[in-house]
């Protein structure tokens, strides 16, 4: 017996398709698609992945951030903050291991107080997954 969707053919006892899954004692009247399963492409799968490990967040506080830096911004807490964790680490580094030579907290209080300034004044205004800071 043939299957009236797919057109191939099956055994004559089958109540449905085998390849298609169409009712075989139901004859269709217009020829509809054989089921296909879902084929994403890859730009697909990286938005899927990206939805799933980036779920939206809560808009950060612009001037929560730039207290932050002013305050304790050579350790990094402002950039842990708004999502920058490699920056952060890197000024926390600067601070702990670099006050060995002096220099290390020096230059990471300077770049702290530079990104509390342009976070205020409006230089820098997303976080880290690309939400709009908040006045």
């Amino acid at each position: 017996m043939k299957c009236p969707n797919c057109g191939r053919e099956t055994q004559d006892q089958t109540k449905y398709c085998g390849f298609c899954g169409t009712e075989m004692n139901k004859p269709s009247s217009k020829k509809e698609k054989p089921i296909e399963p879902e084929v994403m492409n890859e730009k697909d799968v990286k938005r899927d992945q990206s939805q799933s490990s980036n779920p939206q967040t809560e808009p950060k506080s612009k001037l929560v951030a730039g207290l932050l830096g002013i305050f304790v911004g050579s350790l990094g807490i402002h950039n842990f903050y708004l999502g920058y964790n490699d920056r952060g680490v890197i000024q926390l580094l600067l601070t702990t291991l670099g006050s060995l030579l002096i220099v290390g907290p020096i230059v990471a209080t300077v770049w702290a107080l530079i990104e509390a300034v342009q976070i205020l004044t409006g230089t820098i205004t997303t976080d880290a997954n690309g939400t709009k800071l908040t006045d």
